[in-house]
């Protein structure tokens, strides 16, 4: 079951943790595979230092971060 199939004042759908430590959501899948994929286009093997780094960039400008190109 996903989020779509409960009511939409419901978390009962959230990982115990999730609720637990108030976390929040800040992306779907399709933006995460988005970023990923920019990034991935821009350099050979990014790190997951690079990819958080991109995703970070993202939350803030609402724009896929651009890489020096070498």
């Amino acid at each position: 079951m996903d989020a779509s199939e409960f009511p939409p004042d419901s978390n009962d759908y959230l990982p115990i943790q999730v609720k637990e430590n108030g976390w929040i959501k800040l992306f779907d899948g399709a933006t995460i595979e988005d970023i990923i994929e920019n990034t991935k286009a821009q350099l050979t093997a990014p790190s997951l230092e690079v990819l958080f780094k991109a995703l970070i960039y993202y939350y803030e400008n609402d724009a896929f971060i651009v890489f020096p190109k070498k």
